[in-house]
Protein backbone atom coordinates (compact mmCIF):
# COMPACT_ATOMS: atom_id res chain seq x y z
CA UNK A 1 0.00 0.00 0.00
CA UNK A 2 1.41 3.39 -0.93
CA UNK A 3 1.59 6.36 1.42
CA UNK A 4 -1.36 8.09 -0.29
CA UNK A 5 -3.68 5.08 0.11
CA UNK A 6 -5.74 4.49 3.20
CA UNK A 7 -8.07 1.89 4.59
CA UNK A 8 -11.55 2.93 5.62
CA UNK A 9 -13.69 0.94 8.05
CA UNK A 10 -17.23 0.94 6.62
CA UNK A 11 -19.00 -1.47 8.98
CA UNK A 12 -17.76 -1.93 12.54
CA UNK A 13 -19.58 -5.20 13.25
CA UNK A 14 -17.27 -7.04 15.67
CA UNK A 15 -18.06 -10.47 14.23
CA UNK A 16 -16.82 -13.46 16.22
CA UNK A 17 -16.18 -15.54 13.06
CA UNK A 18 -17.16 -13.53 9.96
CA UNK A 19 -17.32 -15.76 6.85
CA UNK A 20 -18.92 -16.34 3.47
CA UNK A 21 -19.10 -12.93 1.79
CA UNK A 22 -21.68 -12.82 -0.99
CA UNK A 23 -22.53 -9.91 -3.28
CA UNK A 24 -26.33 -9.77 -3.51
CA UNK A 25 -26.71 -8.51 -7.09
CA UNK A 26 -30.45 -7.63 -7.10
CA UNK A 27 -30.19 -5.64 -3.88
CA UNK A 28 -26.62 -4.35 -4.42
CA UNK A 29 -25.50 -5.35 -0.94
CA UNK A 30 -22.73 -7.37 0.65
CA UNK A 31 -24.04 -10.25 2.74
CA UNK A 32 -22.06 -12.45 5.15
CA UNK A 33 -22.44 -14.59 8.27
CA UNK A 34 -20.99 -14.57 11.76
CA UNK A 35 -20.84 -18.28 12.56
CA UNK A 36 -20.25 -18.22 16.31
CA UNK A 37 -22.13 -14.95 16.79
CA UNK A 38 -25.20 -16.57 15.18
CA UNK A 39 -25.89 -13.57 12.98
CA UNK A 40 -26.40 -12.79 9.33
CA UNK A 41 -25.18 -9.41 8.08
CA UNK A 42 -25.72 -7.12 5.13
CA UNK A 43 -24.01 -3.88 4.17
CA UNK A 44 -25.37 -1.43 1.63
CA UNK A 45 -22.41 0.57 0.28
CA UNK A 46 -24.53 3.26 -1.38
CA UNK A 47 -26.04 4.34 1.93
CA UNK A 48 -23.23 3.00 4.17
CA UNK A 49 -25.81 1.16 6.26
CA UNK A 50 -25.39 -2.17 8.01
CA UNK A 51 -28.06 -4.55 9.26
CA UNK A 52 -27.63 -7.71 11.30
CA UNK A 53 -30.18 -10.33 12.30
CA UNK A 54 -29.78 -13.03 14.90
CA UNK A 55 -30.51 -16.60 13.88
CA UNK A 56 -31.07 -19.52 16.29
CA UNK A 57 -28.30 -21.70 14.84
CA UNK A 58 -24.72 -21.17 13.67
CA UNK A 59 -24.80 -20.05 10.02
CA UNK A 60 -21.83 -21.27 7.96
CA UNK A 61 -22.76 -19.63 4.66
CA UNK A 62 -25.77 -18.28 2.83
CA UNK A 63 -26.89 -17.92 -0.76
CA UNK A 64 -29.64 -15.90 -2.41
CA UNK A 65 -32.87 -17.66 -3.39
CA UNK A 66 -34.38 -16.91 -6.79
CA UNK A 67 -37.75 -16.55 -5.03
CA UNK A 68 -36.35 -14.06 -2.50
CA UNK A 69 -34.63 -14.36 0.82
CA UNK A 70 -31.73 -16.70 1.42
CA UNK A 71 -30.84 -20.30 2.12
CA UNK A 72 -28.21 -20.77 4.81
CA UNK A 73 -26.09 -23.74 5.78
CA UNK A 74 -26.75 -23.88 9.54
CA UNK A 75 -26.04 -26.21 12.45
CA UNK A 76 -28.86 -28.65 11.63
CA UNK A 77 -28.77 -28.47 7.81
CA UNK A 78 -30.18 -26.03 5.27
CA UNK A 79 -32.54 -23.26 6.38
CA UNK A 80 -34.58 -20.51 4.76
CA UNK A 81 -33.53 -17.21 6.36
CA UNK A 82 -34.05 -13.52 5.81
CA UNK A 83 -33.29 -10.21 7.46
CA UNK A 84 -36.90 -9.92 8.67
CA UNK A 85 -36.06 -12.57 11.29
CA UNK A 86 -37.59 -15.53 9.47
CA UNK A 87 -35.79 -18.85 9.98
CA UNK A 88 -36.90 -22.37 9.09
CA UNK A 89 -34.81 -25.51 8.68
CA UNK A 90 -36.01 -26.82 5.31
CA UNK A 91 -33.65 -29.76 4.80
CA UNK A 92 -31.96 -31.29 7.86
CA UNK A 93 -28.64 -33.15 7.63
CA UNK A 94 -26.64 -35.18 10.16
CA UNK A 95 -29.15 -34.98 12.98
CA UNK A 96 -27.40 -38.03 14.44
CA UNK A 97 -24.06 -36.18 14.69
CA UNK A 98 -24.63 -33.59 17.43
CA UNK A 99 -20.98 -32.46 17.38
CA UNK A 100 -21.17 -31.45 13.70
CA UNK A 101 -22.43 -28.27 12.07
CA UNK A 102 -22.61 -26.95 8.53
CA UNK A 103 -19.77 -24.68 7.40
CA UNK A 104 -18.91 -22.94 4.13
CA UNK A 105 -20.88 -23.24 0.91
CA UNK A 106 -21.61 -21.78 -2.53
CA UNK A 107 -24.06 -22.25 -5.39
CA UNK A 108 -23.04 -23.84 -8.66
CA UNK A 109 -24.15 -22.71 -12.12
CA UNK A 110 -27.26 -24.92 -11.88
CA UNK A 111 -28.51 -23.23 -8.71
CA UNK A 112 -27.51 -26.10 -6.42
CA UNK A 113 -26.10 -25.12 -3.01
CA UNK A 114 -22.97 -27.07 -2.06
CA UNK A 115 -22.02 -26.91 1.63
CA UNK A 116 -20.07 -29.09 4.00
CA UNK A 117 -20.23 -30.15 7.59
CA UNK A 118 -17.44 -30.12 10.12
CA UNK A 119 -17.00 -31.33 13.66
CA UNK A 120 -17.23 -28.26 15.90
CA UNK A 121 -13.86 -29.11 17.47
CA UNK A 122 -12.29 -29.60 14.00
CA UNK A 123 -10.47 -32.64 15.39
CA UNK A 124 -11.65 -35.43 13.10
CA UNK A 125 -12.63 -36.02 9.49
CA UNK A 126 -16.26 -36.84 10.27
CA UNK A 127 -17.87 -34.19 8.08
CA UNK A 128 -19.34 -34.50 4.61
CA UNK A 129 -19.93 -32.33 1.56
CA UNK A 130 -23.60 -31.97 0.61
CA UNK A 131 -25.44 -30.71 -2.45
CA UNK A 132 -28.85 -29.11 -1.93
CA UNK A 133 -30.81 -29.38 -5.16
CA UNK A 134 -33.44 -26.88 -6.29
CA UNK A 135 -36.19 -29.28 -5.14
CA UNK A 136 -34.68 -28.94 -1.61
CA UNK A 137 -33.39 -32.52 -1.50
CA UNK A 138 -29.92 -32.92 0.01
CA UNK A 139 -27.36 -35.41 -1.24
CA UNK A 140 -24.16 -36.46 0.52
CA UNK A 141 -21.48 -36.17 -2.17
CA UNK A 142 -18.20 -36.68 -0.26
CA UNK A 143 -17.59 -38.28 3.14
CA UNK A 144 -14.72 -38.14 5.66
CA UNK A 145 -14.20 -34.38 5.31
CA UNK A 146 -12.41 -32.42 8.04
CA UNK A 147 -13.77 -29.02 7.03
CA UNK A 148 -15.30 -27.72 3.82
CA UNK A 149 -13.90 -24.23 3.43
CA UNK A 150 -13.25 -21.78 0.64
CA UNK A 151 -15.73 -23.39 -1.74
CA UNK A 152 -15.86 -21.59 -5.04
Amino acid sequence: MSADESIELVADVHAVVGEGPLWDIPRQRLVWVDIEGKRIHEFHPETATHQASEVPQCPGAMVRRASGGFVAAVTDGFAAVDFDGSFEVITPVERDLSQNRMNDGKCDSHGRFWAGTTRMAHDAAVGSLYRLDTDLSAHRMVEEVSISNGLD
